[in-house]
Order: C-alpha cells, then sequence, then structure tokens
C-alpha cells in the first residue's frame, strides 16, 4: 500500500481510494497509505500554486459574495482576480460579462499599479497601457472590450 501510495502522489494525485476498506479490520493498509500521504510535499496537486487573495495589498478586497450588494468602487476578490464595481452590482458574478458591473483590477497578489494583462471587463482610460501578446499597448480614449491590435482601434502599440 506504502508503494502504490508513493507511485500516486508522484503521478500528481492528491490521494488513493480503497475498494473495501471494511477488510483492513487493523488499519495497517490505510495507516501505510496514511504515513506516505502525510511525508508527501503539500500544496496544489499539479499546477501552479494557487495566489491567495486575502494576502492582495489593497486591504479594501474582500471574497464575493452573491448576497451582498456592491457599490462604484467596491472591490472583491474571485477565483484568483480582484474586481472593482463600476456601479451597483448584487448577484452579478465578477468576471462573467465583459459589459457588466465588474471591471477586473488586476490579478491577486499582483500590485494594480504595474502594466497588467489585458482584461475584456476592464474599462480603460487614456494613456493606460496593458500587455497584450507579448506587446505593451496605451489606450487613446476610453475603452471596453476591445482587443488591443487594429490600427484602427483604441490601443496604439
Amino acid at each position: 500500500m506504502a508503494e502504490k501510495t508513493t507511485w500516486a502522489t508522484a503521478q500528481g494525485l492528491g490521494g488513493i481510494d480503497f475498494w473495501d476498506l471494511a477488510q483492513d479490520v487493523d488499519g495497517n493498509l490505510s495507516s501505510a497509505a496514511a504515513t506516505v500521504l502525510r511525508h508527501a510535499d503539500r500544496g496544489p496537486v499539479s499546477g501552479s500554486p494557487a495566489v491567495l487573495c486575502q494576502n492582495t495589498p489593497d486591504a479594501a478586497s474582500h471574497a464575493w459574495n452573491a448576497q451582498t450588494t456592491y457599490h462604484s468602487g467596491d472591490r472583491v476578490y474571485l477565483d484568483g482576480h480582484v474586481y472593482e464595481a463600476r456601479w451597483y452590482a448584487k448577484r452579478q458574478v465578477p468576471g462573467a460579462s465583459n459589459t457588466g458591473p465588474w471591471s477586473t483590477l488586476t490579478a491577486c497578489g499582483v500590485n494594480p499599479s504595474t502594466v497588467q494583462p489585458w482584461y475584456a471587463d476592464r474599462v480603460y482610460n487614456t494613456g493606460d497601457k496593458v500587455t497584450f501578446r507579448g506587446a505593451t499597448y496605451t489606450a487613446r480614449w476610453w475603452t471596453r472590450d476591445q482587443t488591443p491590435g487594429p490600427v484602427w482601434g483604441p490601443w496604439q502599440r
């Protein structure tokens, strides 16, 4: 069982399963597996480590709640991003609409004053800078949901 658990953690799996735990009367199988799991590296099973929004420099950020009423300027975090309400919002999920009340401010843990990736739902004003497909663009005028790139658009490279 210890070898099977070691193999499972080496494959990036978060644990193992028993077909019939009731047959492990003395607890030897589950104990062997638990010992290996206790000594395995902690953290995400695969992929990048989770960014903790509660550690975002902006102390005003807090987890989004569908039952809370938000007003212009209120900030929340959800799924690794900090969002700012552009106007009244309740039950509208941040990031679900490019034209809704929420505007992506930054990814969690990233200083909002640095040049950010372009977000379709974010409102940009003249002079705002973004990165998109490896290039930096500057907004020529107010824009939202207009992809950087086309020479006739609101973005200048």
